[in-house]
């Protein structure tokens, strides 16, 4: 339950791809760089240190891929693909991660303290412009 929603669990495939990792394996943010489950050359990679009971995102963007790995606590994900309306929530624990592509609007409940890192193809410079508003309604 998501504030005070039930949503059900839905696999898309298609619209989002995820990934596991090992988190004790990774002893720093430059060693999840060089593994293989990154899909695209790293131009930007932040952490984002989220408080429990707090939503990120809200929002799409039309060129940047992004990857979001939960270093520390549980998040719900939920994404929308804009074009054609088709939407997919899943739970994300401690090692692992999913992949964002162009145009699927996502959000982010943090369901306890968090630590995420982001990492995606754009740098910062470009991934600030590149931000569309979006609130996926259930």
């Amino acid at each position: 339950m998501v504030g005070g929603v039930t949503r059900d669990i839905l696999s898309l495939d298609d619209l989002a791809e995820r990934f596991r990792a090992t988190y004790d394996d990774i002893n720093d943010r430059r060693q999840l760089i060089r593994t293989e489950i990154i899909p695209f050359n790293v131009e930007y990679l932040g952490t984002i240190n989220a408080r429990a009971l707090s939503t990120l995102g809200n929002h799409y963007h039309s060129t940047k891929e992004e990857m979001i790995y939960v270093a520390k606590g549980k998040v719900i994900v939920s994404l929308e693909d804009i074009k054609l309306g088709r939407k997919a929530i899943g739970e994300l624990v401690e090692g692992e991660g999913i992949l964002i592509k162009p145009g699927i609007a996502h959000s982010i409940d943090v369901i306890e303290e968090s630590v995420l890192i982001e990492l995606c193809n754009k740098p910062l410079r470009e991934v600030i412009d590149d931000v569309e508003p979006y609130i996926i309604k259930w």
